[in-house]
């Protein structure tokens, strides 16, 4: 396969990739970008990538060949109750405050959302810990667990829930038996916990799709916004804090911060970790 590695071909991809979908690639990366993409250049029959530049230029981000570039250049790697502390502070202080704040109202509803929810470990855990904080009112109150990524590839296997080896190691072994099912050499999310579960593609870039979020009372966006400049970080940010109910929880990756990006937030230290909390009405 011929393929163009011209500075400005490169330059003029990298840019067109962060704009659909926000990925900002430094200089040091694009070595990696270009082995990442080369082969997909070679399955469409296209000769270089001045003409899969100019293929993908025409696309609209929603299209079968951006999905399979958003499938190549994402990091899927994630396992259940990754990060203890942040999963401790939902638990024991986000959730049960969410609860006690819209107790004594007529109509009660808790709204959690796995931004960036890759292969769904991380939706099925806060599901498992909303059963378990809930108990015997899960039936009253409904709640709601949003699981969103931008990779349909990465969601499909989500929203399967067969689960084995390292992505399990974390579980509590009684949780083991509650909540799943065994399944051939690993393990099956049992249904109970699924129905809590609503799965989409959503790429961070589309404004409605983002807009159209909300009354969430926790939110988990975890070692994504390393990914974005610093501009498009701000953008997502404040779609997060516009899904959020006021008095509502943003949980971002434990080496991720909100200095300099956006200042609504009200920060919250609980558990050993810290929080951005959006200040009540």
């Amino acid at each position: 396969m011929a393929t163009d590695t011209s500075t400005d071909i490169l330059r003029a991809l990298r840019q067109l990739i962060s704009t659909r979908c926000g990925i900002a690639f430094p200089e040091g990366k694009v070595a990696w970008l270009h082995t990442k993409l080369a082969d997909h250049v070679q399955a469409l029959g296209l000769k270089d990538l001045g003409a899969y530049f100019q293929v993908l230029s025409l696309e609209p981000a929603r299209s079968e060949i951006w999905q399979e570039v958003f499938r190549r250049i994402t990091t899927n790697e994630t396992y259940f109750y990754r990060n203890a502390a942040q999963i401790k502070a939902f638990t024991e202080y986000l959730l049960p405050e969410a609860v006690e704040r819209q107790r004594g109202k007529l109509f009660r509803r808790l709204k959690v959302w796995s931004a960036a929810c890759s292969t769904g470990e991380e939706a099925y855990t806060l599901a498992m810990e909303t059963m378990e904080v809930l108990g015997a009112e899960v039936a009253d109150w409904q709640p709601q667990v949003l699981a969103t990524d931008i990779d349909p590839a990465a969601v499909r296997e989500a929203m399967a829930g067969q689960y084995s080896g390292r992505a399990l190691a974390n579980v509590p072994r009684t949780y083991l038996t509650r909540y799943f099912r065994r399944a051939g050499d690993g393990y099956s999310v049992a249904p109970e916990v699924r129905q809590l579960l609503t799965f989409k593609v959503l790429n961070f870039a589309d404004e409605a799709g983002m807009a159209a979020q909300i009354n969430m009372d926790v939110i988990f966006c975890r070692n994504v916004l390393i990914y974005f400049d610093s501009d498009f970080r701000r953008r997502v940010v404040h779609h997060l804090f516009g899904s959020l109910k006021p008095g509502g929880y943003l949980v971002i990756g434990h080496s991720e911060s909100l200095r300099g990006i956006y200042d609504g937030f009200t920060t919250v230290r609980c558990a050993g970790t810290v929080m951005y909390q959006r200040p009540e009405a």
